[in-house]
């Protein structure tokens, strides 16, 4: 799917006289007239009690719009059935959830998939996946028996299939695994994915020396970001969907505040890079910066993305040992992070600002 650039050189006075009128008062608020649908998936559904309670919260009470399922979780059942509660008489193929395709935690679906689990029964972890299969130690064959596994239990636990597949850790743009799971959709007829290619991302990465944030996840971001730009042409060919934009790891647990996540939008709404690199070489996330970089309207031409994902993380911080898979749940699990998510995700300013840009909340059943 690609993004259809409209040139102010095409407008009429008027439209062009619009283009550039902004008020700019606490929330950002741009140009009436931009419309865009946005999808705002949380991941992790079923990972514990806390995460599916945030998510079905977010749903009714802010703007998330979809959840993916991990379905090898203790609770994944209650998951789905607090979700089918949440939306009494609707048809299972009418929910807003899809699957979150998982190759690296908890134990498999299918018992005959030993080379994905290490000695303690469990999948490898994030980036013990990721070393095997480029060791080459992971057979093929096991990741897409397990893949089809878990569309089959989504199949049992929901009552149909996904409305879309995307992965946890973004598995399914791994190259060699790409091609797989193309194959997997194609055969089970669903078209949505996700593509995880993150340009305001990636220039917040290209300001930043590594020392400056997380090695590990400064690299593993750079590595979605080419498995990403690979994984476009294959999903493309195949006929494949995805949003035109996709946010994420930018707005993801601490760092999401209403004034960041209304920053971004108003960006890939513009789709003015210029834009995005003054904001970085000020390095602040300051309201009042924000404020000042989106005041200067798209000076390269006008552009209208008919899609954008943004992916979410919220929940209730979880409890030792209830949910997550080996260990129980993780750091992240039982930090404020996915808290914070929770509650900028139900925050009225972010809401009013969707609402004043025009900017449609859908699912990707309603995509």
């Amino acid at each position: 799917m690609y993004i259809k650039k409209r040139n102010l050189g095409d407008c009429t006075q008027e439209t062009k006289s619009t283009a550039y009128k902004y008020k700019l008062q606490h929330d950002i608020e741009m140009t009436s007239g931009i419309s865009a649908k946005l999808v705002v998936n949380a991941d992790d559904f079923g990972y514990c009690l806390k995460r599916n309670e945030g998510i079905v919260e977010c749903m009714q009470s802010g703007i998330v719009t979809s959840t993916s399922l991990l379905v090898n979780s203790q609770y994944s059942e209650a998951a789905v059935q607090s979700l089918k509660t949440l939306f009494p008489g609707k048809l299972p193929s009418k929910l807003p959830i899809g699957l979150h395709l998982n190759l690296t935690e908890g134990k498999p679906v299918s018992p005959n998939v030993t080379s994905l689990i290490g000695i303690d029964g469990e999948m490898l972890g994030k980036q013990g996946f990721r070393n095997e299969w480029e060791r080459r130690t992971i057979k093929p064959e096991h990741v897409n028996i397990e893949m089809r596994s878990q569309i089959e239990k989504y199949q049992e636990l929901v009552g149909c299939l996904p409305t879309h597949v995307n992965s946890h850790q973004h598995v399914h743009i791994i190259p060699g695994i790409a091609k797989m799971f193309v194959k997997l959709l194609k055969d089970y007829n669903i078209s949505w994915t996700r593509l995880p290619w993150e340009p305001i991302m990636q220039l917040s990465l290209d300001k930043m020396a590594p020392d400056l944030l997380s090695k590990q996840f400064f690299y593993f971001i750079n590595k979605v970001h080419a498995d990403a730009l690979e994984a476009k042409s294959l999903f493309e060919q195949n006929g494949l969907s995805f949003t035109d934009n996709f946010l994420g790891h930018f707005v993801m647990g601490a760092e999401m505040s209403a004034s960041k996540l209304q920053f971004a939008l108003h960006a890939i709404l513009c789709n003015s890079s210029q834009h995005q690199k003054e904001l970085y070489v000020k390095n602040s996330y300051a309201e009042d910066t924000i404020t000042n970089v989106c005041s200067k309207g798209c000076t390269n031409g006008y552009s209208i993305p008919s899609t954008c994902e943004l992916m979410v993380h919220p929940g209730y911080p979880s409890e030792e040992g209830i949910g997550g898979f080996l260990g129980g749940p993780d750091s992240f699990s039982l930090s404020s992070d996915r808290d914070n998510e929770r509650i900028v995700l139900q925050n009225k300013r972010l809401h009013q600002y969707i609402t004043n840009n025009n900017i449609k909340l859908v699912s990707f059943c309603e995509l």
